[in-house]
């Protein structure tokens, strides 16, 4: 579990650094997809899901952003108790 969660802190810095370096990259659909999935990972839902939504703003018709926040969400839902 450890390395998982090391591996998901660097993968928190690497998508971070990497969405800073331009407005191209901060606006491309796929990178935010990416994001997202890597701060919903990270415990911080609320800003996953909020990269998710901008991905869809710029690019609805992105399937593979649908299938990857239905995804990530579903994972979320197995690691809730109860």
């Amino acid at each position: 579990m450890t390395v998982k969660a090391y591996m998901f802190d660097e993968a928190n810095k690497y998508s971070a650094e990497v969405m800073k370096q331009s407005d191209e990259f901060a606006n491309h659909p796929r990178l935010l997809c990416w994001r997202g999935r890597v701060l919903y990972y990270n415990g911080n839902e609320a800003l996953g899901k909020k990269h998710f939504q901008q991905a869809l703003n710029f690019d609805p018709d992105l399937t593979a952003i649908l299938a990857e926040a239905t995804e990530a969400l579903r994972r979320m839902l197995e690691l809730v108790p109860g």
